[in-house]
Formats: structure tokens, C-alpha cells, sequence
């Protein structure tokens, strides 16, 4: 590689199509042409880890290819796969991810779309858009939220890493907590109700075990998602199980950037209601007339009085959603699993990212 005067190592690898795997003397570089392979792998497979994509390279290295075909430039021609390749290829990675968000972004400046409100405002077209002269429906959107157990991160892996990864899917931290302090005190409030009887049966709604909680820093996400299968907006759950304060954090976003008129399904969805009515957004949520129902699968373990209620089979406006959307998306984003379980958070968050990223695509192309 012929370096100019005035470059760096790594600019002249640029120029002819590699980037280094090292800020100052790279020794080794990745194609950009083999960096966007596996960001399309990542992309469709999500349990596909970056030490299997390294020891793809290294086998292909001890193949006898033209030089062309050769995807991991060394200064060797045989490559025999050790732990080293599979750091050099995760610094390489990370640096072209950061290159593709800063592009992204740039574009979603220009066009407006830029911060976690656009997820809400605009990503799903037929939630988001009213033709002139539309007839108004009630409700005017459907949401699913709900709390994810397989997307756990386990305390102090990758603690040397002081990264930080912004996505405009997760709530920031400041926000969840704000609800903190008066989820305890509204909780006693519901208790022996009919709300309370329901939720005590669906088991997954209770607080995870203790030694759980010790161990993983992330113990899962809380996601709500549109009826067509976009993601909205997602919390982290740290150091706990499925509280309220997620479910506050995520309604408080709907009412803020959706407006009024707006149904939530919750496996809980009764007891999410006294919640939200005993909590900050209490008014808020009366004034836009917030409908919170329990999903058509989970609601049928609710009891005869409550399933009346808030059954979206007997509620008007709902038709035949089951608003189980959720599900789905966990059903596919359990795969992250086996990749995130021992990465660093800013690892935990970027395969997150990019996994939600490709599903809002997917579900962009099933639009008609």
C-alpha cells in the first residue's frame, strides 16, 4: 500500500478499500467489501458472532483463492485462527458501525428524522400519517408494550470498555427513573383489587429472583411497538425485574409524541391502568384519553370481570388485533441472546441496535 506524505497508515488503507485494525500501525486490515458482508450477516443473523466470521476469514486464507477473493489482508499468506484475529476484527467492525451510523445520521439530520422521537412520530407510515379528510378512528393507534428476560447482560463484562453507544430505540436512564420514587407508594394502592388478583396470576409480570438481579447489570428490555411490528421506543431493565417505572417511561412517550386517543396493550393491562393512574401522568393520561386493555392471548387468564373490561374482543375500536406484538418481536430477538449475555454494554446496545434496525426494515417491506 503506497502511503502519501502527510497520511496516516490508515487513511492510505482507506484510499485502496481497507481499514486498519489499529489507530496508529496497523498490522493487519479488513475490506470494507468483508466489514459490509458481515454487517448484512449481523443483519439477518443475529447469532452470528464475530469469532465465527473470523475463523470464516482464516479458513479462507488457508484456501487457494485469487488475491481478489481474499477478504482479511495480512502480511501472511497462511493464517492459522487464534483469539487475536477475532479482537483485530471487532476493532475493525466497530470502527466502520461508527463510520455507518455518522452517515446515517448526517441523513437523518437533513431529513428531520433525526432522535428517538421520529421512532414514534414517524418510522411506521400507516400509524403515523392522516389523509385529509380521513374519517377519525378511536383509538387512533395501537401499541403492545412489554418486558423481555432473554436480552441480559451479565454485571462487569467488558468493564475496560468505556464506550458509550446512543440509540435512538433506548429511553435514557434519567427518564426511567424519574418514576422511581412514586412507583412504590401507588403500588399498596391496588393491592386486593381485582387489578391485583389478575397479575398475580400471569407469573411473569413478578419481580425476577434476587440472584438474578445480583448478577446481570441489564436483566432484559421493555419494549413497545406499534400493531404493525415496528419498534417505538425500548427501556433497559437494570437490576430488576419488569417494574412499573418501564411501563411509565414508555406510556410517557406515547402521550407526549402521539397525542390522544391512543390504546396500549399489557399482559397486566389492568393493573398497568391503576398504575399509570396513581403516577405523575395521571392527568395527562385522562386528558388524552389513554386506553390501556390487556392483550387478546394473556387476557384470557384474567378473570370473567376483568376480561369484560378490557378485552380487546369486547372493547369497540379494536376489531381483530390481539395486540400481541410484542411476542413476535422477542420470538426473533431472542437469537441476540447467545452474542450479548457476556458483552460490554456498549456491545449489549450496538447488537440490539442493529437487530432492531433490520426488523424495522423487514416490517417497512410487509407495508402495503
Amino acid at each position: 500500500v503506497i502511503q502519501e506524505a502527510g497520511d496516516t497508515a490508515n487513511v492510505a488503507l482507506v484510499h485502496h478499500g481497507l481499514l486498519g485494525c489499529s489507530p496508529t500501525q496497523p498490522l493487519c486490515a479488513v475490506t470494507f467489501h468483508c466489514l459490509e458482508l458481515f454487517h448484512q450477516i449481523q443483519h439477518r443473523q443475529s447469532s452470528f458472532s464475530v469469532q465465527a466470521m473470523a475463523k470464516v476469514l482464516c479458513a479462507l486464507h488457508n484456501i487457494h483463492m485469487p488475491d481478489q477473493l481474499i477478504f482479511l489482508f495480512t502480511f501472511f499468506k497462511k493464517v492459522t485462527y487464534t483469539s487475536h484475529f477475532c479482537i483485530l476484527l471487532v476493532d475493525a467492525f466497530d470502527t466502520y458501525l461508527h463510520i455507518l451510523r455518522h452517515i446515517q445520521m448526517t441523513l437523518k439530520c437533513a431529513l428531520g428524522h433525526d432522535g428517538s422521537k421520529w421512532k414514534l412520530r414517524g418510522a411506521c407510515l400507516v400509524c403515523a400519517y392522516e389523509q385529509p379528510g380521513e374519517p377519525k378512528l378511536c383509538p387512533r393507534r395501537l401499541h403492545s408494550m412489554d418486558g423481555n428476560f432473554s436480552a441480559k447482560q451479565l454485571d462487569g463484562s467488558g468493564s475496560a470498555d468505556m464506550w458509550v453507544f446512543n440509540s435512538d430505540y433506548f429511553i435514557p436512564q434519567e427518564k426511567v427513573n424519574q418514576f422511581k420514587d412514586s412507583v412504590q407508594s401507588k403500588s399498596r394502592n391496588v393491592t386486593g383489587s381485582c387489578a391485583s388478583s389478575c397479575s398475580d396470576n400471569w407469573v411473569v409480570a413478578r419481580a425476577v429472583q434476587e440472584d438474578q438481579v445480583q448478577v446481570f447489570q441489564q436483566t432484559g428490555i421493555f419494549v413497545l411497538a406499534c400493531r404493525h411490528g415496528f419498534v417505538e421506543c425500548i427501556a433497559e431493565m437494570r437490576h430488576s425485574g419488569e417494574l412499573a417505572k418501564y411501563a411509565l417511561a414508555v406510556v410517557e412517550q406515547v402521550l407526549d409524541i402521539c397525542g390522544p386517543d391512543q390504546a396500549i396493550g399489557h399482559d397486566i393491562g389492568c393493573s398497568s391502568r391503576k398504575t399509570i393512574l396513581s403516577s405523575l401522568l395521571s392527568q395527562c393520561a385522562k386528558d388524552l384519553n389513554l386506553q390501556v386493555v390487556v392483550n387478546a392471548f394473556h387476557g384470557f387468564t384474567h378473570n370473567h370481570v376483568c376480561q369484560l373490561q378490557n378485552h380487546p374482543l369486547y372493547l369497540a375500536g379494536l376489531g381483530i388485533e390481539d395486540l400481541e406484538t410484542c411476542k413476535w418481536i422477542f420470538a426473533n430477538s431472542n437469537s441476540t441472546a447467545a452474542l450479548i449475555r457476556h458483552a460490554s454494554l456498549f456491545h449489549w446496545m450496538q447488537f440490539l441496535d442493529l437487530h432492531f434496525d433490520q426488523w424495522d426494515s423487514d416490517k417497512y417491506l410487509e407495508l402495503s
